[in-house]
């Protein structure tokens, strides 16, 4: 079955969220609400540009959207669906958001994200920040949710335990990189002050995320790893081979927030959500041991697709 692998990472989401995976697939789970986020998520699903946008980047393809996915579309209109943070949430509203943060923290872990499929000229993107916007739009909505106090119980989060293994991970590939790749391309006041600047951002993300961090903490980390995508994406020219530039100087600051335009100008209103600057540096790295991890399970193989 050619989608049986998406099929499973919404299986497990959906358990995790307390669902049966039935709830997903045939849409039961919609029919149930006409209140609050489930309405307006079913309102949202008529916009097939925006569901195709999300379908390219959570199942890394770009053929046509299959209705089993539907029900992980994203949020057209953020600002309308903000006004219902204080009212009109009901039970399924709330195993919905369990849900969406559950498959987005695998979708996260498994990093094919971080990959930008190629398209035929004929195909050029004239929105190729909305890669990484979309995603990032239905977790700054999704955080905004979790941040109120009667919520985040409820709702629920990332595997604390994966979430170290993970820091622990990207630490031992940043010193590599400090120590082999970075040091051949870098001088060595650059190459200090990246290493310095990494430390630092490391530890103002591990501060959040840990168990007396923000209550969103991982939201808001999986929030600015796919800003930090996106300056990445940023830095390459068209054609040519991927490169990765840490940062060498950490913003002024402890704790300022700014915002962030995915559109550079082309649609601020619609792709802008605030960031922490200190703890961008740090994502960086999470990105692209992620898409160095990712890449070497989905590179071809010289006579054929994988």
């Amino acid at each position: 079955m050619k989608n049986f692998g998406e099929i499973r990472h919404i299986a497990e989401a959906a358990s995790s969220a307390g669902l049966e995976t039935r709830d997903i697939l045939d849409g039961s789970l919609f029919s149930e609400s006409e209140l609050g986020l489930l309405k307006l998520l079913k309102s949202s699903l008529k916009d097939p540009k925006q569901r195709e946008r999300l379908l390219d980047v959570l199942e890394s393809r770009s053929e046509s959207p299959l209705p089993l996915a539907e029900i992980i579309t994203v949020f057209d209109r953020f600002s309308e669906i903000q006004n219902q943070l204080g009212r009109g949430l009901t039970e399924n509203d709330i195993k919905l958001l369990r849900f969406t943060i559950k498959y987005f923290e695998d979708w996260f872990y498994r990093g094919k994200w971080t990959i930008i499929p190629e398209r035929p000229e004929a195909e050029e993107d004239e929105k190729p920040y909305a890669y990484f916007s979309v995603p990032a739009g239905i977790i700054n909505l999704a955080t905004k949710f979790k941040e109120k106090n009667e919520l985040v119980d409820k709702i629920g989060g990332f595997d604390q335990a994966r979430l170290v293994d993970l820091q622990n991970e990207v630490g031992r590939f940043a010193a590599g990189l400090f120590s082999n790749e970075l040091k051949s391309s870098m001088s060595r006041a650059e190459l200090h002050g990246a290493r310095d600047v990494f430390k630092r951002s490391a530890r103002s993300v591990e501060n959040a995320t840990g168990p007396y961090g923000n209550k969103a903490g991982d939201l808001y980390f999986l929030k600015t790893c796919l800003v930090a995508a996106e300056m990445n994406r940023r830095q390459q020219k068209v054609g040519s081979a991927h490169i990765f530039i840490p940062d060498a100087i950490i913003p002024p600051g402890k704790n300022e927030y700014i915002p962030f335009d995915f559109s550079n100008g082309q649609d601020p209103k619609n792709n802008s959500m605030h960031y922490p600057t200190h703890r961008i540096a740090y994502c960086k790295f999470v990105v692209e041991y992620l898409r160095r991890s990712a890449e070497t399970i989905v590179r071809p193989r010289p006579d054929g697709p994988a």
